[in-house]
């Protein structure tokens, strides 16, 4: 079904591949640290669009475009080429103007080493982020009670567009869940990473292991966590010691993902240690389970397949979720789960796919929604970084900035709506606190060694 599309791909993944080692390059030329937006984006690029061609190159198609079910040809291919090309030089550009932009005027391109949250009541800052750490876990815990067999925290149902509704609790209870990600954050940028907030950790990515849903969340603080102290140490890129415990990371990552209840069933007895050991069969490259998670060039070839045609446009329609979503059902018993105009599973099974910010760029206008919105990310991203990067730097702008680092994944895999709730479920909680403590507006100025370029 898929020969002819499947011959494309090593053209694909040599193609793109160029364009992943040309953005890294401009990074290095301008000496970007690796949070700085641009960066991000080339390494999403790259595992998503150019190691993914490869994997279907090697397994001979795609379990994506099997699950789907669309009929995929050449064309398709190509066309999903271009479309991620116009994302990334419209993204890349757009970036890199911001940034030359900004240093004229700051003369700096990384953010102070002084990155300290400072309030002035220090003790009820303290109870609200223990309180909103100690309430998220028991969220999190009640949500798994019960719940039997099922990887997810909460019952669902399937609408007719294909996407999920949560049934028999509140999604402002769910919301609770993603606190203790709020409460660490603000500590660990108030008293860095002593032993107090390093045991909070500890007991917070166990819990999340155990749970196996929800592994967005550990990674999300992981993720916070190393550029804090990149940033702290005035380091530019990871010295050699953090590979280890990155690698780490990206091993549960995948492993909670290949079976999430697998730790669940060991630590109840119903299943032996030794299955922890056990590598399962999947039929596919090593390649194809390690990028399995970012299969985003499998999904934009179905995506530019069937928009415009036979699904039509969305015309940006997708982004008023964000305003519906906090909307109670009591005032609203009929509130859409969703608002896109495009319904993929009319044509193929969608269900529980992520189209990727390219993709979702792509089903607004076509090539059009593709530029516009691959400038409006880039400009609002780099835009973050670059007022982080102020000497005067406000305790608002960096919660927000490493906000959006730890949720970047989400940015560029989920698209603008799932990524914007995130950040905002993190911020406005977040600047409530600091608000009633009484923020210091400015940090102070202190001398520090120039930066390590690595």
């Amino acid at each position: 079904m898929f020969d002819d599309i499947v011959a494309l791909m090593p053209y694909a993944t040599i193609m793109n591949l160029s364009l992943a080692l040309i953005g890294i390059y401009i990074a290095i030329k301008f000496r970007l640290p690796c949070y700085h937006p641009l960066v991000l984006f080339q390494f999403y690029f790259f595992a998503g669009y150019a190691l993914r061609p490869l994997a279907i190159s090697l397994d001979g198609g795609s379990i994506i475009w099997d699950r789907i079910g669309i009929n995929l040809s050449l064309y398709d291919g190509v066309q999903a080429l271009v479309v991620g090309f116009i994302f990334w030089i419209f993204f890349t550009l757009t970036s890199i103007y911001i940034t030359l932009k900004s240093v004229q005027i700051k003369n700096h391109l990384i953010p102070p080493h002084n990155t300290k949250l400072e309030v002035k009541n220090k003790n009820l800052f303290n109870i609200l982020c223990y309180l909103m750490i100690i309430v998220g876990m028991a969220v999190t815990w009640k949500m798994i009670a019960g719940r039997g067999d099922s990887i997810y925290a909460f019952q669902t149902e399937v609408d007719s567009m294909g996407k999920q509704k949560m049934v028999g609790e509140s999604g402002y209870f769910t919301m609770m869940a993603e606190w203790p990600i709020i409460g660490i954050l603000l500590l660990l940028l108030k008293q860095g990473l002593d032993k107090k907030t390093g045991l909070v950790l500890i007991l917070f990515f166990l819990l999340r292991i155990y749970v196996g849903a929800q592994r967005l969340s550990f990674i999300a603080i992981a993720i916070m966590l190393c550029f804090y102290l990149l940033i702290q140490s005035r380091r530019t890129w990871p010295p050699v010691k953090f590979i280890a415990p990155a690698m780490a990371i990206l091993f549960i990552f995948n492993f909670v993902g290949s079976d999430r209840l697998l730790l669940q069933r060991v630590a109840e007895g119903r299943e032996s240690p030794m299955a922890l050991l056990e590598a399962k069969e999947t039929g596919t490259s090593a390649l194809s389970e390690h990028t399995g998670h970012f299969a985003e060039f499998d999904v934009l070839c179905n995506v530019v397949k069937v928009v415009p045609e036979p699904l039509g446009y969305n015309y940006f329609c997708q982004y008023l979720r964000i305003f519906i979503w906090p909307i109670p059902r009591q005032i609203w018993n009929d509130k859409p789960v969703v608002t896109s105009l495009v319904n993929f599973s009319k044509l193929g099974n969608f269900y529980a796919l992520t189209t990727s910010s390219i993709g979702d760029s792509y089903t607004n206008l076509g090539t059009w929604g593709t530029w516009i919105m691959a400038c409006v990310w880039s400009f609002l991203l780099t835009t973050v970084y670059c007022a982080m990067c102020s000497t005067k730097n406000k305790s608002y702008i960096m919660i927000l900035f490493f906000a959006i680092c730890g949720y970047i994944s989400t940015v560029f895999r989920d698209g603008g709506v799932t990524s914007i709730y995130f950040i905002l479920v993190t911020i406005v909680p977040a600047y409530l606190i600091i608000f009633i403590c009484r923020p210091v507006k400015e940090l102070k100025d202190s001398q520090k060694p120039k930066p390590k370029i690595i």
